[in-house]
This record gives structure tokens, sequence and C-alpha cells, in this order.
């Protein structure tokens, strides 16, 4: 006796194909576009992550400390603000010289951020030795500006709130 083999046809491959052709067509664009949303989101947590930290340094060492942009390489530079302009705080425990910021906090001096944020400084920004700076105080005041710029053509305004430090960022129409 002949065994029978059950085989595909060929109407029933050109479905599958079909099918699995409207599947990737659906799924492909939503892929991409996914991708692009994760690297802005990481890009804005950088952006954001920078002034929280500054803020929190100049907190925790009591001295004031900027954040210097340099728009043309989108990176922001942190030192201690010179010429203190509030009162000095120093905090209870002792720090030694050649030790991190506190046990935390470590003496990040710069941040590299995404080099697709195209930065677009107005006047009020620019301070008068023609820099773009923030400015955070020991008692958690912090100063500057609002900036605008853009990332992957959607205009964003970060403004720092005042009491906090934090970044806050709004997506602009």
């Amino acid at each position: 006796m002949k065994r029978q083999q059950h085989s595909f046809t060929l109407i029933e491959l050109l479905v599958v194909m079909a099918v699995l052709a409207l599947l990737l067509g659906v799924v492909a664009p939503r892929i991409g576009k996914t991708s692009s949303r994760l690297l802005t989101e990481a890009a804005l947590t950088e952006l954001r992550q920078a002034f929280q930290e500054t803020a929190m340094r100049a907190r925790a060492t009591g001295q004031p400390m900027q954040l210097l942009l340099d728009p043309d390489t989108s990176t922001l530079t942190v030192s201690v603000l010179p010429g203190n302009l509030s009162r000095e705080w120093v905090p209870s425990v002792n720090q030694e010289e050649d030790s991190p910021t506190n046990g935390i906090l470590g003496d990040k001096s710069s941040f590299s951020l995404s080099k697709d944020i195209e930065w677009q400084p107005e006047e009020a920004n620019i301070n008068q030795d023609n820099e773009i700076v923030f400015s955070f105080f020991p008692d958690g005041e912090a100063g500057g500006a609002a900036l605008r710029f853009s990332l992957k053509g959607i205009n964003y305004e970060l403004e720092v709130d005042r009491i906090t430090g934090h970044a806050v960022i709004w997506e602009q129409d």
C-alpha cells in the first residue's frame, strides 16, 4: 500500500505569504517610529539629568554651581560659579579635598548631549561674556533664561525651575 503524502497547494502558500506581507507592512513602520521616539526621550533625559545632578551638587557642597552650554558641541560644562552671589553654606560633614563631592554624587565635569539637538539661543540666553549659563545655588534656587531647541524636527523650550533647579522641557507647537 502506498502512503499518501500531504503537501500544500500553491494557493495555500500564496495566501500565507500575502498575510505575512500584510503584517510586515503594518508592523515595520511602527518599529522605526518607536526607535526614533526612544532616541528622543533618551536625549531629553540626558538633558534633565545634567540639570538635576548640578543642582544636587550645589546643595551637597554648599557652593554655587553653573552649567555652561556650548551649543556647537552640545556640551554642558559644570563648574563652581565665579563670584559667589549667595550666602555661603557649609555642609555639616567634613569633606576631604580629593574625595568625590559626597558619598553619592561624583565629580562629573561635563555632560555630552545628543548631537541631534539644534540650539536656538536668543539674546536673553547669552550673558555679558557671550555664554549660555544656568546657575544653581546651595539653598536650592536656580537661574537661567528659557532656551529653545529642536530635536528630530520637534521644537522644545527648556526652563529651569527656579525653586528646585530641575529642567522643565515643554514641547512647542
